[in-house]
């Protein structure tokens, strides 16, 4: 612990009191303009049901909805279930002459699917069948054998021609009752069936509409609904004392120092408000903002791929056909990143070209191979949290962290994928 002075923590509060007061003048003189804790979801946040977010998301998914953005949000929907697949499945897809959205599709066991996507007349298909099974909450229950039915409804509408999709928060998982895991494991393993979540996969799309929708009103909309479920699952919230006191102490190095040699406790505070897993999707959201504002890049889609304990974004240059730019989130709190192949090689060939060059460019980095990476390094290392002013940074999603992020993709993309 450092020497501090009391002129230095005098002046640390004084500061602090007057970015609180300043905010409370900005909020009191522009409230009327600006509503900043208005959100039209909260008319009815307290009756948040899953019949009404699926429907939200089934208006979105529909083409043929007043939102006139036609398959916009469908083409960004459709990469988020396929994320790990041949683009084909996508295209073909969205080519099919016909898209029908419907809520509570009855089944022949008169169960109802939440939201169940018809396309018809497609090149190769024929008909295909996306159907969603939405659990809004951790605590929902899957009912018995409910999986099981759908798949078995599905398979007989259109024989192998479907997708089951289980929408749910990130911790949950399909119950034994609902599909047994011998089942489970063959049909996610044959593509019949996709898990997605809303921290990982149906926020960063509200996102990426909100961004893309060329109307006011539609985007708007997005937005609040995007904050919502924010609130929701990442709990975040509207910037109140609390947190504008948080923002001030991670606004900089030496003014964190302080507060945690003034009060320790203060450490397990700052811990817990930068949560895991909302740092990590905000770093994809950071990702997907580069790729939107920097076409110079060229970056034709950013992929999640998760397991247990490893979550990595891959984004896919223009041209690169073997091989992904990669950051990884490992188990061992790292933050890694370098190139990772498609394909796993055992024999982890290096490739010398590539070596010299990422280290002429990343000078104070070593770089290691492994089977799926042709080249990696450690971007961070969150072994201890010490490291809170970078974690703030991806909170605030800061203009020159997203700057640094981007120039070690250009660095990366430069190296031309057909040298590898």
């Amino acid at each position: 612990m450092t020497d501090i002075t009391e002129q230095e923590i005098k002046g640390f509060f004084e500061l602090l009191d007057s970015r609180l007061e300043e905010k409370k003048k900005i909020l009191k003189h522009y409230s009327k303009i600006l509503a900043p804790e208005f959100n039209l979801f909260n008319l009815w946040y307290d009756h948040f049901d899953e019949n009404r977010v699926s429907k939200i998301i089934a208006f979105f998914l529909d083409p043929k909805e007043s939102h006139s953005q036609g398959k916009l949000f469908l083409k960004e929907f459709l990469k988020e279930i396929y994320n790990d697949e041949n683009e084909n499945n996508v295209d073909e897809l969205l080519n099919c002459n016909e898209v029908m959205v419907s809520t509570e599709h009855k089944t022949d066991t008169v169960r109802y699917i939440d939201i169940l996507l018809e396309f018809n007349n497609c090149w190769t298909k024929g008909k295909y069948i996306i159907a969603i099974e939405n659990k809004l909450y951790l605590s929902t229950e899957d009912q018995s054998a409910q999986l099981k039915d759908y798949i078995e409804y599905l398979g007989s509408k259109v024989k192998e021609n479907f997708t089951m999709v289980y929408l749910a928060p990130r911790e949950k998982t399909i119950s034994e009752e609902s599909l047994p895991e011998e089942d489970k494991n063959k049909f996610i393993e044959s593509g019949k069936l996709k898990t997605i979540s809303y921290e990982d996969n149906i926020i960063p799309w509200l996102h990426r509409c909100m961004l893309f929708s060329e109307a006011d009103k539609v985007r708007f909309f997005l937005k609040d609904f995007e904050i919502i479920l924010r609130k929701e699952y990442l709990k975040e919230a509207f910037m109140g004392a609390n947190e504008t006191i948080m923002d001030f102490i991670l606004s900089n190095e030496k003014y964190l120092q302080l507060a945690l040699e003034i009060d320790q406790v203060l450490t397990e505070e700052i811990w817990n408000s930068t949560d895991e897993r909302i740092l990590k999707a905000k770093f994809g959201m950071i990702l997907d903002d580069i790729i939107i504002e920097d076409k110079d890049l060229e970056i034709e889609k950013r992929k999640l791929y998760k397991s247990k304990n490893i979550i990595t974004y891959l984004l896919e240059p223009k041209f690169w056909k073997q091989h992904y730019i990669a950051f990884s989130f490992e188990q061992k709190k790292l933050l890694l990143f370098g190139i990772k192949r498609k394909k796993e090689d055992k024999n982890k060939t290096k490739v010398s070209r590539l070596e010299e060059y990422l280290k002429k460019q990343f000078p104070e980095k070593t770089w290691k191979v492994s089977e799926w990476f042709l080249a990696y390094s450690t971007y961070k290392d969150f072994s201890s949290k010490e490291d809170l002013i970078f974690w703030s940074k991806v909170y605030k999603k800061d203009e020159n962290l997203k700057e640094e992020i981007k120039e070690y993709i250009r660095k990366l993309k430069d190296y031309r994928e057909a040298s590898l």
